[in-house]
């Protein structure tokens, strides 16, 4: 009776051990584990990460993209610039190579302003180097120009020309306004032995001519 005794309370332990044994293996299994709970929000923030990659991406080439823009525009704007100026100085070349091609023309004196050059003031100078220095056959070329800034006044392009000549030799010197409406400003003539600083490279001079 004894060991029967025994041999039941043996086999309730038995059965106790079991139940407590399954109990916690359902109860492990039905728990939220937090590695896999960590799985399910990197899972989730991965993509977001992705995203914010990629528009940090598109933000940095759309920088980029305006930084350029801004350096083609300003380049753009100076070569204009550039060109323009380039314009207008070939223009003022063209009318003082025209007025030293034609200086002995009677009709020269109508490129030349008379605000600036009074017809009376005029006419004696050009009507000397018609008469006397035989002006078709003048022997010399331009040589020099010079650009002069005035700080409040108006800036002025010089156009330098030499000649020999049979009445002389002598250096023209064309002034033009470069501001507004190019026009002729400045007309002067001197001997070509005289030194000037407006000539930047006296090597093109006439007396230097090999």
């Amino acid at each position: 009776t004894a060991v029967s005794r025994n041999g039941g309370l043996f086999k309730y332990l038995m059965f106790f051990l079991h139940e407590k044994t399954l109990n916690l293996t359902e109860n492990k299994s039905s728990a939220k584990s937090p590695l896999r709970e960590a799985g399910g929000t990197l899972t989730a923030i991965l993509p977001k990460k992705k995203k914010t990659k990629n528009e940090n991406m598109k933000k940095g080439l759309k920088i980029i993209g305006i930084i350029l823009g801004v350096i083609v525009l300003i380049i753009g704007i100076i070569g204009f610039i550039g060109w323009r100026k380039m314009q207008k100085f070939n223009l003022l070349q063209e009318q003082a190579n025209y007025i030293m091609e034609n200086l002995d023309n009677p009709n020269i004196g109508e490129k030349f302003p008379a605000k600036y050059f009074p017809k009376e003031q005029l006419e004696p100078i050009i009507g000397g180097i018609r008469q006397n220095c035989d002006w078709k056959n003048k022997d010399g070329k331009f040589v020099d120009f010079f650009t002069e800034k005035n700080i409040g006044g108006i800036d002025q392009t010089a156009f330098i020309y030499e000649y020999y000549m049979k009445c002389d030799s002598l250096r023209f010197i064309l002034s033009f306004n470069t501001e507004n409406e190019p026009e002729l400003m400045g007309f002067k003539f001197e001997p070509i032995e005289t030194e000037n600083p407006m000539i930047l490279f006296p090597e093109k001079q006439l007396k230097n001519r090999k």
